[in-house]
C-alpha cells in the first residue's frame, strides 16, 4: 500500500465514521421525539379514561 492509498483509506474511514455519528445523533433525536409523543398520548389517554369513569 502506498502512502497516497493509505491517505485515501484513512479519509474514507473518517468519512464513514462521521456518517455513522450523524446517523446515531439523528436516531437519538428521533427516539427522544418518539418518547415525548408516546408520553403525551399516554397522558391524553389517562385523562380520557379518567373523565369517562367520572362521567359514569
Amino acid at each position: 500500500m502506498t502512502v497516497d492509498s493509505l491517505k485515501v483509506a484513512i479519509l474514507a474511514a473518517l468519512h464513514i465514521a462521521d456518517e455513522l455519528h450523524q446517523i446515531q445523533d439523528s436516531q437519538r433525536q428521533a427516539d427522544g421525539q418518539l418518547g415525548s409523543r408516546s408520553a403525551e398520548c399516554s397522558e391524553m389517554l389517562d385523562r380520557v379514561l379518567k373523565n369517562r369513569i367520572q362521567a359514569s
